[in-house]
């Protein structure tokens, strides 16, 4: 899955513009998976084409031919890297990750958002499959700058700043960490993954 590389999410991923289509999320073992493909890698060029956005990635992917080998130009942690990618049909998405269970609540920097545990009613009241893994948002201030970046009750935490969360104590622990007023949220919502950031910046004082 990919998604627009926003300026915020640009700065975020230390590209010098917002071009590019940012990969939210990479199927397992499907041909992204196979290529070597992570979440957070920027595609810049497919097959000699430079990508502005996603929308004209997403066209050039459908218009390759099934089969076809195809070098991926991406950025990963401000590096330029080529990847082979064998152009397939989409796999069936299948259950591959288990959760933990610990307790926790509220975050550091993600001012006036609470976080849960990913447990069995938790998944059930908000229709969250067995294969995502991190922290449940039950609870976000209106006004908070996590509210005005998109955050709402029913999204899953998946990483803070490129760190992996497995359920609420790793959320507050890793947003207790942070010194940047900035942070940069991987969110599971309606089937798939996306990147936020949000910047609390302005909400000082």
């Amino acid at each position: 899955m990919i998604q627009k590389v926003t300026p915020a999410l640009a700065q975020e991923f230390n590209l010098k513009e917002p071009a590019g289509a940012l990969v939210s999320e990479v199927v397992p073992n499907g041909p992204a998976d196979q290529a070597g493909f992570k979440d957070g890698d920027v595609v810049m060029e497919f097959d000699g084409r430079k990508i502005a956005d996603n929308r004209q990635l997403q066209l050039i992917v459908a218009e390759a031919k099934i089969g076809a080998k195809v070098p991926v130009e991406i950025m990963r942690n401000g590096d330029r890297k080529t990847l082979e990618v064998t152009i397939k049909p989409l796999p069936s998405t299948e259950a591959l990750a288990e959760t933990d269970s610990q307790n926790g609540k509220d975050t550091g920097t993600l001012n006036g958002v609470d976080v849960d545990d990913l447990d069995s009613q938790v998944r059930e009241q908000f229709h969250i499959p067995d294969v995502v893994q991190g922290a449940v948002v039950t609870q976000v201030d209106p006004g908070s700058a996590a509210a005005e970046a998109g955050l709402k009750p029913g999204d899953v935490i998946e990483s803070i700043n490129r760190h992996p969360v497995k359920n609420a104590d790793e959320a507050v622990q890793l947003t207790a960490k942070t010194t940047s007023k900035k942070t940069l949220v991987r969110v599971w919502e309606n089937g798939g993954s996306h990147y936020v950031v949000v910047d609390e910046s302005h909400t000082e004082g």
